[in-house]
């Protein structure tokens, strides 16, 4: 997206204000503190600390929420760059400009988009609040008058919690996984659901056995084609045993 590349301008401005701020102290004397680079190190170890965590983990465009320990730095490292005997007002929209710039939105324009964007998501979310989980449906028409559940699959930002029907127990407490789950997550999902009478499972778990967890999927999906009915609604499969 386009925020996104703006993001990445910010990330290699605050990577050039950093490499100046450190020339600055070993040229600058006002700047040849301690303390002065002391914010510049701190500011450049979180800047590369943050870079490579989120090159090996980095799932969801919400982490790059990381960068903003560095880049707030960055923009107090601009703030004190400029020369102490320039006019307020050019020293106060120097910071403006490039504190603008290091929040990544690159234009006014942006800005305002990315607002807008958001306001149409909240009130979405804010429609949804009073809507009933797929899950929540499906849980309700089971007709025991009480019984266990699991749930398989990955998350839902909807949740599923807030209507379930009394006599409902959630039995198994990992109630979704990921691709990259550790196989040991899978494992546990396999031994819980032993004792389960119900299971919810996306259908997205299916997918799960051509990833990283290939070989721990399939004993799930095996037991449960061997001891549930399973009625497909939606992306969703309520599994009943048998």
């Amino acid at each position: 997206t386009e925020l996104g590349v703006w993001l990445k301008v910010a990330v290699v401005l605050a990577a050039l204000i950093l490499a100046g701020s450190l020339a600055s102290s070993f040229v600058v004397p006002r700047l040849a503190t301690s303390e002065f680079r002391a914010l510049t190190l701190l500011a450049a170890a979180s800047l590369l600390g943050i870079v490579l965590i989120l090159a090996v983990a980095y799932v969801w465009p919400h982490h790059a929420q990381a960068f903003s320990l560095p880049l707030i730095l960055a923009a107090i490292l601009v703030a004190t760059l400029v020369p102490e005997n320039w006019p307020q007002l050019l020293w106060f929209g120097i910071v403006i400009i490039f504190s603008f710039y290091l929040c990544g939105w690159g234009s006014p324009a942006n800005l305002v988009n990315h607002f807008n964007v958001l306001d149409e998501q909240f009130d979405i979310r804010n429609a949804e609040i009073s809507e009933e989980p797929i899950d929540a449906i499906l849980l309700n028409t089971v007709p025991l008058p009480e019984f266990t559940f699991a749930r398989l699959g990955t998350n839902d930002d909807r949740g599923f919690f807030g209507s379930v029907r009394e006599g409902a127990t959630l039995g198994c407490p990992q109630f979704h996984v990921y691709d990259f789950s550790p196989a040991r997550a899978f494992a546990e999902q396999l031994d819980c659901i032993q004792g389960v009478d119900v299971i919810v499972k996306t259908t997205n778990y299916e997918v799960f056995a051509n990833g990283m967890n290939a070989p721990n999927v399939p004993p799930i999906l095996e037991y449960i084609s061997a001891n549930f009915d399973c009625l497909t609604v939606s992306d969703r499969q309520l599994c009943t045993r048998r």
